[in-house]
Parts: C-alpha cells; structure tokens; sequence
C-alpha cells in the first residue's frame, strides 16, 4: 500500500529518491514515507528506554532520502544518522511526552529534521525555521496506540519521517516557521511542561547510536524474553 501511495508522486525535479524494493524514484519526502513504513514492516526495529521510550532507527528513512536526492556521501550520511540518533535518545531521556498524550513521532521528527538540516546544510536560522516546521504542524497523538490498533501504527513514524524531511525542505527555500517553538506561549513547554534537556553526549562519551538496543527476534520488545524462554 505504502509502494502504491509513492507511485502517485513521481519526482519532478533531480532531487528524487528511490523507494526501496522498487525501480521507481518520487519526491524524498515520499520515498521517507514509503521506507519508513518497510523498515517497520518486520518489527525489528530498535529501542531506547529511560524516561519514556522509542525507536530511534525510525529516523533513518528520511535520512537516506534526501541523501540520495542530495548525492550525499557516505561519511555524511553516516553524521547525520548518528547526529539525529544523539538528539532522539536525549530527547527521550528529558521527557517522557507520551505520560502527556503524545506519541513517539514527535521524538523521531524532530531528530530526523536536525539530520536532514546537517545533510542540507542548513544556516542556523534555516534550522531553526526547519524545527519549527517539523514540530509545531505535526504533534502525533498516541490514540495510534490505544485500542485495537489500525494500519496507521505501523505508518506513524514514517510520517514523521516525511514531516521532517517536508519541514527541512520548506526551511531551505525560506520558509519560517513559529520563532518561541519551546518556550513561547502554547510552545512545546506549556504543553508538556518545561523540561531540562541536555546535549549531545552521555557521561561515558559515547554517542547514542552505540547505546540503543537490538531485538533478537521481530515481535514487541516486551514478548522477547518469552518467546526466548519458550525455544529454549
């Protein structure tokens, strides 16, 4: 379904990426959908847990995109993916935004807009507009997550990725965005509440990606050790 939605957006400039599995290019923001829905697909998706929780492989489909779209190389993409994965795991440390109704979404398109504004580099001012376009539009609710789930719980964080990599876009062509995103009046602060948020690295050093957890089998991080158990 994913496959069939991007075949409707075929890229019309030379800034195209491919969906992956496929011989057809469309529009990166597209493509980020597209992947992102795939790299969910097998449920083998990574973790990080501490004060809330998340994936933060879910920011790599739109990375890759505007990587490709962009002809970037490979010591580049590989900074933006550790660079995105560093503010996603702190974000997750700082807040725990799902005690508050919101979804993980809102941890992956902020992260993946920081990479993909790495990628393009961005100025200062354009990445600040390219967070405000990825944030202030796109707060995810975590009704994704409740009840009997739908099709869009494994569409979620793709959208985030598309969100991000449409805000970026956006802020590059001189699109501004809302300037008080955290701390202004209905900013992310009087939401959520004002949270301390420090970056990038951890008291060892290491960078985030080297910390985040990998699931031996594709079923829900809480089923593994049961389902260890019951092959052992």
């Amino acid at each position: 379904m994913a496959q069939q939605v991007a075949r409707r957006y075929a890229g019309t400039t030379s800034e195209t990426a491919t969906v992956w599995g496929s011989n057809f290019r469309t529009m990166p923001e597209v493509a980020a959908f597209a992947n992102g829905v795939m790299l969910r697909f097998q449920d083998l998706n990574d973790t990080y847990v501490v004060k809330s929780n998340g994936h933060p492989s879910d920011v790599i489909p739109g990375i890759i995109s505007v990587a490709e779209a962009l002809h970037a190389d490979g010591p580049s993409v590989i900074n933006a993916v550790v660079l995105a994965y560093d503010v996603y795991c702190n974000f997750v440390e700082a807040i725990n935004i799902n005690s508050k109704g919101w979804d993980q979404p809102v941890y992956a398109g902020l992260a993946t807009v920081l990479g993909i504004g790495k990628l393009m580099r961005l100025t200062s001012e354009q990445m600040g507009n390219a967070i405000a376009l990825a944030l202030v539009p796109n707060m995810a609710l975590e009704q994704t997550r409740r009840g009997e789930l739908s099709a869009w719980k494994g569409c979620a964080a793709a959208n985030a990725a598309r969100n991000a990599v449409f805000a970026a876009s956006l802020a590059r062509d001189g699109f501004s965005g809302p300037a008080a995103v955290f701390e202004g009046k209905s900013g992310l602060w009087d939401i959520v509440g004002r949270f301390e948020w420090s970056l990038p690295m951890d008291r060892s050093g290491l960078r985030r990606i080297s910390e985040s957890h990998i699931k031996t089998l594709p079923i829900c991080y809480h089923g593994q050790c049961a389902a260890l158990a019951a092959l052992e």
